[in-house]
């Protein structure tokens, strides 16, 4: 993640934007950046005249950075901060990596880690759209006897004659008896014996443990029971959200918060996320328990307001 930390003319940061990295080149240390930078390519802006600002790439704090090359550190190697051509401080481009399990000084992120589950998954998809649009599309072959040489026009009537009678859906199902040496053949391969539903259920899942997305957050989970919806939900948060939450907290802490003061650190967290049946119980044992919580406490818990009055 590519995040630039808008200064004021006090050298303080007042604005945040994310920069798709996609949109970023690396540029290297050069006199003017010491620690090198990003430049921020405009072809991909879609900014456009008069100024609006209805959309992420056309609001006027991102175009600032659009064919800008944003510095990766703030001051130069002497301690002056980084301007541009007006005198302004540009800031700086914060990058946040998932650490490289080789290279120190470069990210890895879950998506190249599971590049082959990814490149499976599409390869699937492929198949599947090949087997359909490339198989033939009758059902069956009929092959006369060898003692018959029907001409064309005679196949014809024959084809025209059999489908009439055995085609369409409500046919589907019956049994076909035929005199004769005729033989039938059946085309086409099942969903079963192509067995790729199986390949796609399994390539999915292990993308999503990948990214350490439960099914029921992604939406591809069926139903289920409502203790398993919360259970996963609240193991969703707290053994994947709240990680990343922490890790983009030890970040800020470490590039932003010396800028306001010493011994500041940023924490972040996530929704708590409960199951309102064991809520309940709780609050059931502490009542059994002699009312150990005021009525303001017991609203709260609810997520309701307090009483403005005695109550």
């Amino acid at each position: 993640m590519l995040i630039w930390n808008v200064p004021n003319k006090f050298g303080l940061t007042i604005e945040r934007h994310v920069i798709p990295t996609a949109m970023a080149t690396p540029m290297p240390p050069m006199p003017n950046l010491p620690h090198g930078g990003w430049r921020i390519d405009p072809g991909a802006s879609r900014f456009s005249f008069p100024l609006i600002d209805n959309g992420f790439v056309e609001s006027y704090g991102y175009f600032r950075a659009v064919g800008a090359v944003i510095p990766a550190s703030p001051c130069d190697l002497d301690g002056r901060p980084i301007a541009d051509n007006d005198g302004n401080p540009l800031g700086y481009m914060q990058a946040i990596r998932w650490p490289h399990p080789l290279f120190k000084d470069d990210g890895y992120s879950p998506l190249s880690a599971i590049a082959l589950w990814s490149d499976l998954a599409a390869e699937v998809d492929r198949m599947r759209w090949a087997a359909m649009k490339n198989q033939a599309s009758p059902s069956l072959i009929i092959t006369p006897d060898g003692d018959i040489e029907p001409d064309e026009a005679m196949l014809d009537r024959a084809a025209k004659k059999f489908n009439e009678k055995y085609g369409g859906p409500e046919n589907a199902g019956r049994a076909i008896f035929l005199s004769g040496k005729a033989e039938v053949t059946q085309l086409g391969t099942s969903p079963r014996e192509m067995d790729y539903q199986s390949g796609f259920d399994q390539a999915a899942r292990a993308i999503m443990a990948g990214h350490g997305t439960p099914p029921i957050a992604a939406g591809a989970a069926g139903s289920g029971s409502y203790a398993a919806y919360y259970a996963e939900l609240k193991q969703f948060t707290e053994l994947t959200i709240q990680p990343i939450l922490d890790f983009l907290a030890e970040e800020d802490t470490e590039r932003l918060a010396p800028q306001f003061g010493e011994g500041l650190a940023i924490e972040y967290e996530a929704a708590a996320l409960d199951d309102p049946e064991l809520l309940e119980k709780r609050l059931d044992r502490d009542i059994k328990a002699g009312n150990v919580l005021t009525v303001r406490e017991y609203r709260a818990l609810r997520g309701l307001p307090p009483f403005s009055d005695e109550r």
